[in-house]
């Protein structure tokens, strides 16, 4: 009988004490031995452990001419351990010679070692990778999904799978999804890209961002696999900056608006005021010297020096609404100071002012607190119905704070935060843009009846 045609398996004839014989050239390279070394013992390559297992197949295998199949290990000639599998029968025309079939078990072992470690490894992957993995069938019904994404919605994988995946969409998204998802199953292989809105097990929502493909099941069936990941920090700073942009520009019309009205204020003060004063004394001027009674001349003079009185008034009042030329020369203190009496004489509210820094701003940033001062102001005038406002100024560590306080009316903070809201808006709008120039911050303390605490904290390093 040959032996040599096998390359997959050892194959070796021996009898029942246990010396072979013949052997393959796989079994020989198996066990490290070569044709000079035979005949070789069985006892002799088999460690001690072993040998009752192989004396009993032996006499099963004398007593029935059959024995099952077994494992056992080999030592190889260098000593190491060769685990195997046997299987043995009679040599036909022989009482005592039989033959063997011995498979090693070491690749096969170590393969499926090999294949579980793998699986363990991506299994583990799957599970924890920050990513939410789903697997649909055609039917859009969950098969698979890792804990990470269950989690992530607040599920444990086993309430989700088996269910339809739209349960966990936003009710409104769903027509859409499905439409999505039927397009895919048209279109296997491709990949599709898209966001939507997915619910929590507690109802709150959250914005995914979604990779998907139908791919091809081994049963023939299509599967849609998807990977998908959180971008609700994203879309809500999208949103918001959608929100910031539609609010600016309706108050990018009202500045416009605002900036026409204040030039035709100003227009009309200097026409109506200042030019019709100055023609009337240019007029007076003119009769006085057509009076020759002296006494009148001097009543008339009298009379002028008061309208020039007014006249100047009128344009310092101009100047410090345009430009502080107190806050230029001697600080922001006087000029708030300056700015509470001017307040005053043209109103019939009752401003005071309580404070200093000793610790003088830089020309930009003391303009930037100082209109937003004025500006703070200008609403508790328009707004506030109030009887008194008070102005503070303190230096708090490395900090300015400025607060403007009324006893006013008050109002809800809230509403002024969308487009079309309070008219105060823009004005506070444009607070908190200058604000930002200098890392400082505007909180409202307000209430409907309880007035209005308006402060405004600078640190000293970004306004020097």
């Amino acid at each position: 009988m040959s032996l040599s045609g096998s390359d997959r398996v050892g194959i070796i004839t021996s009898d029942l004490a246990g010396v072979i014989h013949s052997a393959n050239d796989r079994f020989l390279s198996m066990v490290g031995y070569d044709r000079g070394d035979l005949p070789l013992r069985s006892d002799n390559m088999t460690p001690p452990e072993w040998r009752p297992l192989d004396l009993a197949h032996a006499q099963e295998l004398q007593r029935t001419g059959v024995s099952a199949e077994w494992e056992k290990e080999y030592l190889h000639k260098d000593g190491t351990r060769i685990p195997v599998r046997i299987a043995v029968s009679p040599l036909e025309g022989s009482r005592d010679q039989c033959v063997c079939i011995i498979q090693r078990l070491e690749t096969t072992r170590d393969a499926q070692g090999t294949l579980r470690g793998n699986e363990h490894y991506f299994r583990g992957l799957f599970e924890q990778i920050p990513l939410m993995y789903f697997k649909m069938n055609h039917d859009g019904d969950v098969l698979a999904v890792n804990s990470y994404g269950a989690a992530e919605l607040g599920y444990r994988p086993a309430e989700l799978i088996g269910k339809p995946v739209l349960d966990v969409f936003h009710p409104e998204d769903r027509a859409t999804v499905l439409s999505q998802f039927k397009l895919l199953l048209e279109k296997p292989g491709k990949v599709a890209r898209w966001e939507f809105r997915k619910m929590r097990k507690d109802g709150s929502v959250l914005w995914v961002r979604e990779l998907a493909r139908a791919v091809g099941e081994p049963c023939g069936d299509l599967a849609v696999l998807v990977a998908c990941h959180d971008i609700t920090t994203e879309r809500e700073a999208k949103d918001l900056l959608q929100s910031h942009h539609d609010r600016l520009k309706v108050l990018t019309g009202r500045l416009a608006r605002a900036e026409e009205n204040e030039r035709q204020r100003i227009s009309a003060h200097l026409h109506d005021v200042l030019g019709q004063k100055l023609a009337m004394l240019k007029v007076k001027l003119g009769m006085l010297r057509a009076q020759p009674d002296a006494r009148n001349v001097a009543g008339s003079l009298k009379k002028m020096e008061v309208e020039i009185d007014d006249l100047i008034a009128g344009t310092r009042s101009l100047t410090f609404e345009l430009s502080s030329p107190i806050l230029r020369e001697l600080g922001l203190g006087p000029a708030l100071r300056a700015l509470c009496q001017q307040k005053e004489l043209i109103t019939e509210i009752q401003f005071a002012f309580d404070g200093s820094t000793r610790t003088e701003l830089q020309n930009e940033p003391r303009m930037i607190v100082y209109r937003m001062v004025s500006e703070l102001m200008f609403n508790a005038i328009k707004h506030a119905q109030c009887k008194r406002v008070t102005v503070s100024l303190l230096e708090d560590g490395g900090r300015l704070r400025i607060l403007v306080a009324d006893d006013g009316v008050g109002f809800d903070p809230g509403a002024i935060a969308e487009p079309g809201g309070l008219s105060t808006g823009f004005g506070l709008f444009n607070v908190r843009e200058q604000l930002e120039q200098l890392s400082g911050s505007l909180h409202l303390d307000s209430r409907p009846g309880g007035g209005t605490r308006a402060t405004v904290t600078i640190p000293f390093q970004e306004a020097r």
